[in-house]
């Protein structure tokens, strides 16, 4: 089955996602896919650290990562106006992780080996 170009994307990302979190991700899927003329989104949802549920979003060229808390409640881990999707994708995980750290207790990450 040969991919379309929002699926390649999607797939590309979660791997980059997988590839520079490695074992502190777990449960990853794509979802929400839409590739119609003039709209291109997906998601891709997964468990960061055993601690938190995270929600990689693409919307029309925008990216954006949030975590789910709950009852509607999304915290934006990046709060950039707008991040398009040429910034470079690596980059934009890194700092991902970076606040994700910053929100999980040290004690844990120590305790899991993280820190």
């Amino acid at each position: 089955m040969e991919l379309n170009e929002v699926q390649l994307m999607a797939v590309n990302i979660s791997t980059v996602l997988k590839t520079i979190l490695n074992d502190r991700i777990s449960s990853s899927k794509i979802y929400d896919l839409v590739d119609e003329p003039n709209h291109h989104s997906f998601k891709i949802g997964f468990t960061a650290y055993n601690f938190f549920y995270v929600v990689f979003q693409y919307n029309l060229d925008i990216i954006g990562c949030y975590i789910e808390a709950g009852n509607n409640i999304c915290i934006p881990l990046i709060t950039d106006k707008n991040c398009y999707s040429d910034t470079v994708i690596e980059d934009y995980i890194s700092k991902i992780k970076d606040e994700l750290e910053l929100r999980i207790p040290d004690k844990y990450l120590k305790a899991k080996g993280w820190l």
